[in-house]
């Protein structure tokens, strides 16, 4: 089998319909694909799904769960971002749009005392950097330890089913502000992956990263898919994709890493529940 559940199409930050990407899937070989625009937010923004699109959204993939039944499992969901006192409880946003399932992740840091957002992800470095300086006055333990204490909350608070790229922070960083080997740093995603643990949560394994050239590992690192594996934590494998060609980014060639790490089992969806699947089950996209 073959599946991605991390999904954006053109009703957030994506390209292409959605009928592209189940027919790009199916050309490759995939045996579930699930949409996961970015949930609509309290501001403007370029990259969210809009409020005014909700109805679309939800009526375009469960008419494409009718049309592909028996070809390939489609499932509907959200990529909901996490801002303390902002966005919308994720059981709330699950009701409204009917949601398969849940992916919970920070993009946007929240300092307690400052009104503004540090937005840790998107293709310009400058805003990384523009905003570790005016929301954290360029203290990056302090930007770090929220950005990871923002995640343990939403884990407590919302619980999710997945829990996106854990460790992208690292994506505009490359090792100019820290290394990640730091103690603290260390302290920190021993702490998370301990709630991870605690509260069953999925941790996807993101190959975006990677496939689009802006960093040269995993989201999370090896090092934490490991730390995952010794603590039982349920993994799954997805391209974050934004187009149909990058549905199967990279997936090729993880399968082949994430045997080598010891990875035994993978997730995927299917008849409304999560479960685990046998490594050697998946195979690498067609060609």
């Amino acid at each position: 089998m073959l599946a991605n559940y991390h999904t954006h199409t053109v009703f957030s930050d994506g390209r292409g319909e959605p009928a592209a990407f189940v027919e790009h899937a199916l050309k490759r070989g995939f045996s579930h694909l699930g949409f996961s625009e970015h949930a609509p937010v309290p501001f403007s923004n370029a990259w969210s799904l809009k409020w005014e699109d909700a109805d679309r959204y939800t009526e375009a993939i469960e008419s494409l769960k009718a049309e592909y039944k028996g070809k390939i499992g489609i499932y509907r969901a959200l990529e909901i971002d996490y801002i303390p006192g902002i966005s919308m409880p994720f059981s709330d946003l699950k009701k409204r749009f009917r949601l398969d399932y849940t992916i919970g992740g920070v993009h946007l840091v929240k300092h307690p005392s400052v009104d503004k957002l540090w937005f840790i992800d998107g293709s310009e470095k400058k805003e990384y950097s523009m905003g570790l300086e005016e929301v954290f006055d360029n203290d990056i333990r302090s930007a770090v330890t929220h950005y990871y204490g923002q995640q343990i909350e939403m884990i407590e608070k919302q619980k999710p089913d997945i829990v996106a790229h854990f460790d992208k922070i690292k994506m505009h960083n490359k090792g100019k502000y820290f290394d990640g080997n730091e103690p603290w740093i260390i302290k920190l995603q021993e702490r998370l992956t301990d709630v991870f643990r605690k509260h069953n949560t999925l941790v996807e394994i993101n190959t975006r990263g990677i496939y689009k050239g802006r960093y040269d590992e995993f989201y999370p690192s090896e090092k934490l898919i490991l730390q995952c594996i010794s603590k039982g934590i349920p993994l799954m494998l997805s391209s974050d994709a934004h187009t149909p060609e990058e549905i199967d980014g990279w997936f090729g060639e993880s399968l082949r890493v994430l045997k080598y790490l010891g990875v035994k089992e993978l997730m995927i969806f299917d008849y409304g529940k999560f479960r685990p699947v046998p490594l050697n089950f998946f195979r690498s996209p067609a060609q």
